[in-house]
């Protein structure tokens, strides 16, 4: 049994050790620290500009994209659907470049943010700008680009015969891809099976948890993995099949956040079945810092029925 001495020693010799750990930045440095998305936390949050505009009574997103000359694939990344699925009152529309910006020193005459994006490139707005504020924002490229392991690879091979968007009165929360039955279904990315088995609707429903999020794979024929098991982009899961509420062979693709909240999976899926978007540097009526917009067409085409 140790002394009052030895153990006031032990102390003074385990606070000594903490102090040297902290000084020569050792892997107990909380600064080492990394998320849960794979980012440090002192890394720099990617910022960018947009003008915030209020929706008129009426007015849609569509409408709001030929106003402003922007794509409605870009504008639908930066004003996600909510949950009844549903836009927002306030609308962001993101500026090409700040250099005209920068160099005008007039009165705007629509309210312009800065922007920072959570993992699932929600825009999260923490501030207004000022042209007297010299700041690095992002381009719009790196705001839009995904680490590789954030991206998701196509599950199965067929066409997106409906997407993410109303349908019957009612919001379809993911992507019908039309198979044939039996088509191998694969993993889009890297994860663990959480769930294996029927759920009213799905029919036979597989579920992936992942670093960020959670993807869903329904109406399988079978699966073929077991709860708790760990899986590989492209690993087989399942067969595509006609199980639930289906009216033919299909696979029902639904990505999720980390609050079980459905988000349009399109901007995350890899070349060839992704929306990029490029800009142009043709001038038109714009407000200032908006260039022209050009919109690549996908190679995996969508029809909504």
């Amino acid at each position: 049994m140790r002394t009052y001495g030895e153990t006031m020693m032990f102390r003074a010799k385990l606070f000594l050790a903490c102090l040297m750990c902290a000084a020569c930045g050792s892997p107990h440095d909380s600064s080492h620290l990394v998320s849960k998305a794979g980012l440090s936390r002192t890394a720099k949050p990617k910022v960018i500009l947009a003008y915030e505009i209020k929706r008129q009574p009426g007015e849609t997103l569509r409408t709001v994209s030929q106003r402003f000359q922007v794509p409605l694939s870009l504008l639908e990344i930066f004003n996600p659907r909510g949950v009844q699925g549903r836009y927002k009152k306030i609308i962001y529309v993101p500026i090409s470049h700040t250099a005209a910006l920068k160099a005008s020193t007039g009165k705007k005459a629509l309210k312009i943010v800065k922007l920072m994006r959570d993992s699932f490139l929600r825009p999260i707005k923490i501030g207004d700008w000022s042209a007297l504020e010299e700041e690095d924002f992002q381009k719009l490229d790196e705001w839009i680009q995904l680490d590789e392991s954030q991206r998701l690879s196509f599950p199965v091979e067929g066409y997106i015969s409906s997407g993410f968007s109303w349908r019957w009165n009612r919001f379809h929360k993911g992507l019908d891809i039309a198979a044939r039955r039996g088509t191998p279904i694969v993993a889009a990315q890297d994860g663990k099976v959480v769930f294996r088995g029927w759920k009213s609707g799905f029919g036979l429903l597989v579920i992936l948890e992942h670093v960020q999020g959670k993807t869903y794979y329904a109406h399988c024929q079978t699966a073929k993995v077991k709860v708790g098991q760990k899986v590989s982009r492209g690993d087989l899961i399942g067969l595509v099949g006609a199980t639930g509420q289906s009216r033919g062979p299909h696979l029902h693709f639904e990505y999720r956040d980390n609050y079980n909240q459905p988000i349009d999976p399109t901007p995350f899926l890899l070349p060839p079945c992704s929306r990029p978007v490029t800009l142009s540097a043709q001038p038109g009526r714009v407000p200032p810092g908006l260039a022209a917009w050009s919109a690549k067409s996908s190679l995996c085409q969508t029809t909504d029925i």
